[in-house]
């Protein structure tokens, strides 16, 4: 390998080494930024000529949107270190250095250190990557455009496996390999330069480490992937600026909870692994990322375990329950030769007792069981975002903002104090965003919904926000059924609008109906009968009992006329009888309340059920 050589350029009192990045002043380090070290750069390679501002801005901030007030603070940063009169601004157009610079050739060509051969701590044997081929392909195809790309998801959902891979296959494709480095027993951010050092093997000397790192990297041509990035982030961003800046052979993989939000981050988040939506046979069941990670994991530990069309049912049903999160499945799959898949799937609600041991053990502790997991994730989170995770776990399914905000706003919590929350929890890959961007729907994923259930028990905040999720549903469902009648929407479009929030409705009845709040369960339920599609009649007939047991003579007859006229409905098709006396009772509340609160549509509406319901003979 031939040395690189250094290019040194020189002007007045300073010395501008390229190739180190470093600028001296009668031998001295000058301290200067990344940016305005690469304005000082243009302009020495073109000594005496105007460089345009956006010549400029396209050198040293390429592919980025800037404005020039940028390079403007820049530039002053520059004559602060050179002096005044070293750069001229031509008004309007850009700048030039007016000090005469040594031409390349004078100054002696300086070689770059010759780098130490370098390891890459990858272990020797990788388990196999199931489910993810589209992910490793997209990975792959990012790291050859980009030279920063985090791998962002939620803890235990595979991040570090498909970067592992990524990098075995890529051993030869960089001049200096590549080198894996584990971050997650790392707590002091100020010790981030000495672990990377240490991990590349490379001595960095004394003094200031990140500088030391930096010089000694800066030749290297190689791809380095830093774990586990999620509790040191903003030490791991400032490393990842400076290695950016000064090593430009380098390319940087990180794997992480979150982003660094840095400008010139490419961000890959990962999702859970497929799950089939219904029972499939077991060869087809194999397509599916979840099911196979699950059959190799059980086969494992138990090598009589196989996926067979009587079991795949179960198996798919224990992986749904589970979101497809790759540690839980493997957690679960540990356990499936000992129970067998029926007790493993009845097992699911008591997910965190269960999955307490994989056949991993040099696994780092948080990844030993799905508690801990949920643990680490949480403690690297502000008290208030927390407090709005453990929150959160009262909403069921999805939740819009709307109803987000009906729950969670609070005296001391304002709106944007919420978004802010929200936005690092989703962030953090602890919450799911779903939907449209119009629409955007949250959701926590049902094992960490069922960690947040448990912190807000032990907060002793379970009820109190139970019963302002049951209030909140019952405003949006009294809001949509007055939709619904308002003709402002067609019935089709009405449904796929209440469809999302058809398991908070569930879930808020439910509490209603334990708590005793006869009106709220009444309130909600009553719309519900009319967003339940068909095909639920099930539902939608055990619905319709407990909707006609609950109406009471005590209730406000508003309500008692909703509830008979959306029963007169539903029965329609299946209970005549039992609907023509709904039909009737409607019609009679209705002009009852006509008499003192007219309202020309309720009696319209009851006298159109009742006319109905009159056509059909009683069953």
């Amino acid at each position: 390998m031939t040395p690189a050589a250094e290019t040194i350029l020189r002007f007045g009192d300073f010395e501008l080494r390229t190739h180190e990045r470093r600028l001296l002043r009668r031998g001295d380090p000058v301290e200067l930024g990344a940016r305005a070290f690469d304005v000082l750069q243009a302009l020495t390679q073109q000594p005496g000529r105007l460089v345009g501002k956006r010549a400029l801005m396209d050198l040293v901030w390429p592919g980025l949107v800037v404005q020039e007030n940028n390079l403007a603070a820049q530039v002053s940063a520059l004559r602060k270190v050179l002096g005044g009169d070293v750069i001229a601004t031509i008004p309007g157009r850009g700048y030039r250095l007016a000090a005469p610079v040594a031409a390349p050739a004078e100054a002696a060509p300086v070689a770059a250190p010759v780098p130490p051969a370098l390891r890459t701590n990858l272990p020797a044997e990788l388990p196999a990557l199931l489910g993810r081929d589209a992910e490793l392909a997209e990975l792959g195809a990012a790291i050859d455009r980009q030279r920063l790309v985090s791998v962002v998801g939620a803890g235990g959902i595979g991040k570090s496996l498909l970067t592992q891979h990524v990098l075995a296959a890529r051993r030869g494709a960089y001049e200096h390999g590549v080198c894996w480095i584990e971050l997650g027993g790392l707590e002091d951010p100020a010790a981030l330069p000495g672990a990377v050092a240490a991990a590349l093997a490379v001595h960095c000397g004394h003094g200031d480490a990140l500088a030391a790192l930096v010089s000694a990297v800066s030749a290297l041509e190689m791809l380095l992937a830093l774990d586990n990035a999620e509790h040191v982030l903003d030490g791991v961003a400032a490393l990842c600026r400076a290695l950016h800046d000064a090593a430009p052979g380098l390319r940087l993989v990180i794997t992480s909870q979150a982003p660094l939000r840095q400008p010139n981050e490419h961000v890959l988040r990962i999702g859970p692994l497929a799950v089939p939506d219904a029972a499939l046979p077991a060869a087809d069941a194999l397509r599916f990322g979840a099911i196979a990670l699950f059959a190799e994991r059980a086969h494992a530990v138990d090598r009589r375990f196989r996926l067979s069309d009587g079991n795949a049912s179960a198996v798919i049903e224990t992986c749904r329950a589970l979101d497809g999160l790759p540690l839980a499945i493997e957690l679960a799959a540990a356990r499936a030769p000992l129970l067998g898949m029926p007790q493993l799937l009845a097992s699911m609600r008591d997910r965190f007792s269960l999955l307490t041991r994989g056949r991993n053990r040099a696994a780092p502790e948080r990844q030993r069981t799905l508690r801990a997991a949920l643990e680490w994730s949480c403690e690297l989170l502000a008290s208030r975002e927390r407090q709005m995770f453990r929150r959160l776990g009262v909403v069921a399914g999805s939740g819009s903002l709307a109803l987000i905000r009906q729950v969670l706003v609070e005296p001391g919590l304002d709106v944007w104090s919420l978004l802010d929350a929200l936005d690092t929890l989703v962030d953090r890959s602890l919450v799911a965003v779903s939907g449209d961007d119009d629409e955007p729907r949250y959701r926590l994923l049902e094992t960490p919904r069922a960690h947040a259930l448990e912190c807000l028990d032990a907060a002793g905040e379970r009820d109190t926000l139970q019963r302002r999720h049951a209030l909140a549903v019952a405003v949006i469902f009294d809001a949509a059924y007055d939709e619904y009648f308002g003709g402002r929407v067609g019935v089709d479009d009405w449904l796929r609008r209440c469809e999302p929030d058809l398991d908070n409705a569930r879930a808020a009845l439910h509490w209603a109906r334990d708590a005793g709040e006869s009106v709220l369960a009444l309130r909600i339920g009553a719309t519900m009968l009319r967003a339940l599609p068909p095909s639920l009649h099930v539902e939608r007939m055990a619905l319709a009992d407990a909707c006609e047991a609950a109406i009471a003579p005590e209730l406000p007859q508003p309500l008692q006329l909703k509830a008979w006229l959306e029963l007169s409905c539903v029965l329609a098709d299946t209970q005549k009888g039992r609907a023509r006396r709904a039909a009737e009772r409607a019609l009679a509340l209705a002009r009852s309340l006509d008499a003192s609160q007219p309202d020309r549509f309720a009696l319209y509406h009851a006298l159109c059920r009742a006319a109905s319901a009159a056509r059909h003979k009683a069953w």
